[in-house]
């Protein structure tokens, strides 16, 4: 790394929410809105997409390149700053099995508020695999936004910390539709309700309940 770029800081603090920015990154400023109802200094999805280098395609978003999906913030965006014959990158990111960072959703996570804990499907076979083994997600400090509803997205950082797996749910088992049901009664899903083609295929899925717990030190970004 050149010495004259600055490596991005995330500050936490174990009793308020602070802001995440990187100093260097004309993208990435800290900015005064209401989240939530609450005035605080909030992201948008441009700012994490060049603060972490990393598309935000779902919950735990793993190291990618860049440019791996044109689709990752909108196609207007990525065709802006692409040529017209240039592709997007599919070759495998060489982190491309760690976390980058995670974003808790509005009204996604049932388990959160009390418990800190999240229910996932994608990525677990990954996850799985190296909670079985190194444990290179799980032993260290990695950076969680709170994300609001607007057309770019809101986000705040919540803290850092660390996660661990704390139950496999087989498909179509009873507590994977308790789960499912308590995510419809938080309002996970739109209004109107879920076809039943889209709970067949939520049912069909292995899920996993992650557990977080806040560090209780400052960290720089990974």
């Amino acid at each position: 790394m050149s010495s004259h770029i600055k490596e991005p800081i995330l500050h936490s603090s174990s009793s308020r929410h602070q802001v995440a920015y990187s100093p260097s990154d004309p993208w990435t400023k800290p900015r005064i809105g209401y989240f939530n109802g609450t005035k605080r200094i909030i992201h948008n999805a441009y700012d994490l997409f060049n603060l972490f280098s990393t598309p935000q395609l779902s919950t735990t978003a793993f190291y990618a390149h860049k440019d791996s999906n044109p689709n990752a913030l909108s196609e207007e965006k990525w065709h802006k700053d692409h040529p017209p014959t240039q592709r997007y990158n599919d070759k495998p990111h060489p982190l491309g099995e760690l976390v980058s960072f995670v974003v808790i959703f509005e009204n996604a996570h049932p388990a959160w508020e009390e418990d800190k804990e999240i229910w996932v499907h994608s990525k677990v076979d990954l996850l799985l695999k190296d909670h079985r083994g190194q444990k290179k997600n799980f032993d260290r400090p990695i950076p969680v936004f709170i994300a609001g509803r607007s057309k770019f997205g809101k986000f705040v950082f919540e803290n850092w910390m660390t996660m661990d797996i704390v139950e496999v749910v087989p498909p179509h088992s009873e507590e994977l539709k308790r789960m499912l049901q308590a995510k419809q009664d938080f309002k996970s899903y739109k209004p109107t309700g879920r076809t039943s083609e889209a709970w067949k295929e939520s049912l069909s899925f292995q899920w996993i309940k992650m557990k977080f717990t806040p560090c209780g030190e400052e960290y720089k970004s990974p």
